[in-house]
């Protein structure tokens, strides 16, 4: 996302029922989401807060869906 104006002091990312699920400080740009669970999609959008906390709209969503990590066998490569 774009870290915004001059007022923004936090980014908001919210689940796809509202709630809040990371908060980013300005001027920020990416944050994490933890408790998700493999092979399960989300859909993400973030909010821009400014300092007299005005909530800007929403931004299109984004959607997710983490897999299992993959770790080399010992001694490959």
């Amino acid at each position: 996302w774009d870290a915004g104006g001059a007022d923004v002091v936090e980014h908001r990312v919210l689940a796809a029922d509202g709630s809040t699920v990371a908060t980013v400080p300005a001027p920020g740009t990416s944050g994490t989401v933890t408790g998700l669970a493999n092979d399960t999609t989300y859909a993400f959008t973030v909010v821009a807060v400014d300092a007299a906390g005005n909530v800007s709209a929403r931004s299109a969503a984004v959607s997710v869906t983490p897999v299992y990590a993959v770790v080399p066998a010992e001694g490959a490569g």
